[in-house]
């Protein structure tokens, strides 16, 4: 009982961590790229919106699969790329 009352903090913090892991890497690797850029890479996007700002959002549903160690099981991460009116992308977030 010991064990499990320190390990499931420890893994309830993995996690958090590997979820901002995500998000800060998609961020770094997108932010200045162009849309023609994210859509040769991503496919054509689930829904393109507005911004308000002269420009569009992207939405994205990326789907992939995850080891837990004695499986595989599928994961998906939802990500909006805003791209303002000269074609770049400003911002990415992960819904």
């Amino acid at each position: 009982m010991k064990h499990i009352k320190f390990l499931l903090p420890v893994l309830f913090t993995f996690f958090i961590l590997s979820c901002a892991t995500v998000q800060d890497t998609e961020v770094k690797k997108w932010v200045g790229k162009t849309k023609t850029e994210l859509v040769n890479r991503r496919g054509e996007p689930t829904e393109i919106k507005k911004d308000g700002k002269n420009g569009e959002i992207y939405y994205y549903e990326i789907e992939g699969k995850s080891y837990d160690g004695e499986d595989f099981r599928s994961v998906g991460f939802s990500f909006d790329y805003y791209i303002n009116s000269k074609g770049r992308i400003y911002k990415v977030v992960q819904r």
